[in-house]
C-alpha cells in the first residue's frame, strides 16, 4: 500500500514499522512529518518564551500540558487540557490529534497526508518495540530525533525494545465493558464513567494504564519529555504512541461494535475545544468523533493482536450512567502501602466466598477476582512502573516469578493527580486489575491460602526489578471477588 488514500477517500494511517519496510515511498510519510515540524518550530518565540501562535509546535505540545500550568479546561489557550483517567481520554485524544494531524498538513501542502502510528503491540515481533529508526537518529537538523528520551531505548545503534509485559494490549482489549463507575472494583477499557470533564482519581482505564502510560515512561526513562503530561506533546514520538492508542480504540470497537459505546449524552455531549488550521477555535462533541471514517481517516490494520480473544458479537446495550453497576464483594483490604521500595502486604481474604460454584447448567459461574490499587500517591516517582505480582515468598526475586506477576501501575499521571492544586484534590491514581488468571493458576499449584493474600508491589524500570521507588505510596490495597 504505497497511497495514503482509500479508494473511498479516507486518509490512510499507516504502520511507522510498514512505511520503513516500504522503501522511499514510506519514508517519504515521515520526511513530510519532519518537515511538518520544522515549520511548526519555526512559529515558535525565538528567545524561548511562551508560545502564542496556535499552530506552532510548542503551542500545539502545551494543549497536553505547559510547565507551572495546572492541568484544567478553563486556560484561555487550552494549555494543560488533556483529559486522563476517565471515558474522556480516548475521544478527548483523538480530537487532539485530528486537529494536530490537519495542522501538519496544512504546513506541508499535502491533502492526503495522514500521521502514521508505531504498533508495538504486536505479540511475538520484538522489533515492533524497538523506537522507529528515524526517531533514534541524531543526524544534524532531524525533527524527530530528541535527546529527551530514555537513552537505552533512543541508541541509536543498540536499541533497547519496549518492554513485552508494558506494551501489550490484549488484556485492554479483552474488556468488553467501555465504561464503568470511577469507583468500580471492576476493570473497564475506556475509564470512569463522570458527569463532567473533570476526571475523577479513580477512573484510569485499562487501555490509558497498558499500554498507554507504560509506554510514556518506557521511552521517557526517569527524565525525559514523554515522562510528564507538561512535555509529553514536545517528543515527536508521542504523537505516533497515541495514533496507535486511538487505533486501539477501533479495534476495540471492531471486535465488539459501535452499539456498545456509552449513549448517555453526559459523554456523548459534552465539547471540547481546539484550534484549526486558521488559528481559530473549534468546538467538538465526543458523539461528533465516535467513527474515524465519519472523521476522513482509517487505519492501515485494525486486527486484533495474534491471541486476543475475540468474542461473538452480542446485541447488547450499554447499561446507562443511572443503571446499576456489575457488583463486586470486599473480601478484604490493607491501607496505608508505602512503595519507595519493593513492599509485600498480606490481605486477609477470609470473607471471600470458596472458588467452588454451581456448574454453569446450575446457573453458577466461575468466580472472578480483582485487585485495587487505590490513592496511589507521590510527587518524585523514580522509575516508570511498579509491578504487582500474587504470593512472591520473602526471599524470592520477583523476576523468577513471573507467573505471578497481575500487571504493573503507571507513573505517567501520578505526580499530576498528586498536586494539591488538582481538579480533584490530588488525592492520587486508583488501578485495577483482574487477578482471575493468576489466583487460578495458584490454586491449581495449592499454593493458595483461602485466608491471606500477599501482594507484592516492586518499583520497576524496563529492565525489570529496581531499588528506589520515589515517594510514592498507595492508600489501600484492597481484593475483590464477583
Amino acid at each position: 500500500m504505497s497511497g495514503n488514500a482509500t479508494g473511498d477517500g479516507l486518509r490512510v494511517r499507516r504502520d511507522v514499522q510498514s512505511l520503513l519496510a516500504e522503501g522511499d515511498s514510506g519514508r517519504r510519510v515521515l520526511d513530510q512529518y519532519a518537515a511538518g515540524i520544522e515549520a511548526m518550530r519555526a512559529r515558535d518565540p525565538d528567545d524561548g518564551g511562551d508560545p502564542t501562535d496556535p499552530l506552532s509546535w510548542r503551542f500545539q505540545a502545551a494543549i497536553h500540558g505547559f510547565p507551572g500550568v495546572t492541568p484544567s479546561i478553563d486556560h484561555p489557550n487550552r494549555w494543560g487540557s488533556c483529559r486522563h483517567n476517565s471515558w474522556f481520554f480516548l475521544p478527548w485524544h483523538r480530537m487532539y490529534l485530528l486537529f494536530f494531524e490537519r495542522i501538519v498538513r496544512s504546513h506541508v501542502g499535502d491533502d492526503s497526508w495522514a500521521l502514521p502510528y508505531w504498533d508495538y503491540t504486536k505479540t511475538g515481533d520484538e522489533s515492533s518495540r524497538v523506537l522507529p529508526e528515524p526517531f533514534r537518529s541524531p543526524t544534524a537538523g532531524n525533527p524527530l530525533f530528541t535527546d529527551q528520551r530514555d537513552p537505552d531505548v533512543n541508541s541509536e545503534t543498540d536499541p533497547m525494545p519496549l518492554r513485552s509485559s508494558w506494551a501489550g494490549a490484549i488484556g485492554a482489549l479483552e474488556e468488553e465493558t467501555f465504561a464503568l463507575a470511577p469507583a468500580s472494583a471492576i476493570t473497564s477499557f475506556g475509564g470512569g464513567a463522570i458527569r463532567d470533564a473533570i476526571p475523577g482519581p479513580s477512573a484510569r482505564g485499562s487501555l490509558e494504564r497498558k499500554p498507554h502510560g507504560l509506554v510514556h515512561g518506557n521511552v521517557g526513562g526517569e527524565s525525559g519529555w514523554m515522562w510528564t503530561f507538561e512535555t509529553a506533546g514536545l517528543d515527536p514520538i508521542f504523537w505516533l504512541h497515541h495514533c496507535n492508542l486511538d487505533r486501539l480504540w477501533d479495534v476495540w470497537i471492531s471486535m465488539y461494535g459501535a452499539d456498545m459505546l456509552p449513549a448517555h449524552p453526559a459523554w456523548t455531549e459534552t465539547e471540547f475545544e481546539f484550534f484549526d488550521v486558521d488559528g481559530s477555535r473549534t468546538a467538538m462533541a465526543v458523539g461528533d468523533v465516535l467513527s474515524s471514517a465519519d472523521l476522513g481517516y482509517a487505519y492501515e490494520s485494525i486486527e486484533p493482536p495474534e491471541g486476543t480473544l475475540v468474542p461473538e458479537r452480542r446485541d447488547v446495550v450499554p447499561a446507562s450512567v443511572e443503571e446499576e453497576e456489575p457488583h463486586a464483594d470486599l473480601a478484604g483490604a490493607a491501607p496505608d502501602v508505602d512503595l519507595s521500595s519493593r513492599a509485600s502486604v498480606g490481605v486477609d481474604i477470609s470473607a471471600a466466598p470458596a472458588p467452588a460454584v454451581e456448574p454453569a447448567e446450575a446457573g453458577g459461574r466461575p468466580l472472578r477476582w480483582f485487585l485495587r490499587v487505590e490513592d496511589v500517591t507521590g510527587t518524585r516517582p523514580a522509575t516508570p512502573a511498579y509491578d504487582v505480582y500474587l504470593n512472591v515468598p520473602d526471599d524470592a526475586a520477583v523476576d523468577e516469578h513471573e507467573e505471578r506477576m497481575v500487571g504493573s501501575i503507571a507513573t505517567f499521571g501520578i505526580p499530576e493527580a498528586t498536586a494539591p492544586e488538582a481538579e480533584h484534590g490530588g488525592i492520587g491514581i486508583t488501578d485495577v486489575f483482574e487477578i482471575t488468571d493468576v489466583v487460578n493458576r495458584l490454586q491449581e499449584r495449592e499454593e493458595w491460602d483461602p485466608t491471606t493474600v500477599t501482594v507484592t508491589i516492586v518499583p520497576a524500570d524496563p529492565r525489570g526489578a529496581v531499588e528506589g521507588g520515589g515517594d510514592v505510596r498507595a492508600g489501600r490495597v484492597s481484593v475483590y471477588t464477583r
